[in-house]
């Protein structure tokens, strides 16, 4: 074949047609197998080859760490600690004075009445300051630590009034 008749030859005055770059096309990663010829669609709906989801792996790291969910199961986010919780602790202030904190049954007495309010968890934490004795408590529920606010706010113990407040 002759090639002379494949390049266009340069006319003058006519500018001289640049052939189109050839379109770039991608094909999805899976794509469905096609269909057969004897199915041939409606010309007014036009076909999308459909495209698979990817196959998940086993990750044995992740399975270790991943709280275990059965499938349609949401996944509750864990508990944070009664610490963090708000309205869980108590803070007792102008209950003793420095010298009564240093009683070693003060906790016991403490945690004993406490407990009428409802479940502590741990013993109460004495800690003094140079602003005065603070008495934590922590309770298991947000119930119980609203109780012990209500219920020792304002009682007298050992002669002092004592302010009782919920805190983070």
């Amino acid at each position: 074949m002759n090639s002379a008749f494949l390049a266009p030859t340069p006319v003058p005055g006519i500018p001289t047609p640049v052939p189109a770059a050839a379109p770039v096309v991608t094909a999805p990663a899976v794509v469905s197998p096609p269909q057969p010829a004897a199915a041939k669609p409606s010309p007014t709906v036009p076909t999308q080859p459909t495209v698979q989801p990817p196959v998940q792996l086993y990750d044995p790291l992740e399975a270790l760490t991943a709280p275990s969910v059965t499938p349609g199961q949401k996944a509750t986010p864990p508990l944070p600690s009664p610490e963090k919780v708000p309205g869980t602790r108590v803070l007792l202030e102008d209950m003793v004075t420095e010298e009564d904190a240093k009683d070693p049954e003060l906790k016991d007495e403490v945690a004993e009445e406490a407990a009428n309010y409802g479940v502590l968890r741990g013993a109460p934490e004495i800690v003094v300051l140079p602003q005065g004795v603070k008495v934590y408590l922590t309770y298991t529920s947000v119930e119980g630590a609203a109780q012990a606010v209500k219920a020792l706010n304002g009682r007298y113990f050992a002669g002092n009034t004592v302010k009782a407040s919920l805190v983070p």
